[in-house]
């Protein structure tokens, strides 16, 4: 199966391991600082969606599997996952209950950011043209 390497030198394969870095860091210090399954499951389903995202672009999945647009779909999972992260992360920092909480907050507020630039980037990119 052929590989596509060349994603990760482009700004929006950056963005997208900078981004499933810093959300993977913000589940664990929910995990450990947090009982409350809201943090976690957010937070656990955008580090799926973001690893899947990247596979799908590093095994050239995109080009493989064509009833989805693939750029379109992402530019939408951008705009969702960045809302409700933001949401989850404004949350968890106004309740801190701890400085993990805090800490968490503050990654998934920053990953949110970086979120709307991958959006960005991709609605440049031409993403809602037909």
């Amino acid at each position: 199966m052929k590989t596509n390497l060349d994603f990760f030198k482009k700004p929006r394969g950056i963005l997208k391991i900078i981004r499933c870095i810093l959300i993977l860091i913000a589940l664990i210090l929910f995990i450990l600082g947090v009982e409350d399954a809201m943090f976690l499951v957010v937070t656990g389903i955008e580090v799926a969606v973001v690893i899947l995202f990247i596979l799908l672009y590093l095994l050239m999945l995109d080009k493989k599997i064509t009833f989805f647009k693939w750029p379109r779909v992402d530019f939408f999972n951008c705009i969702v996952s960045g809302v409700f992260v933001c949401i989850v992360c404004c949350i968890a920092i106004h309740d801190m209950f701890n400085d993990l909480m805090l800490t968490s907050g503050v990654l998934g507020l920053i990953e949110s950011v970086l979120t709307g630039v991958e959006a960005v980037f991709l609605y440049k990119e031409g993403c809602l043209k037909k």
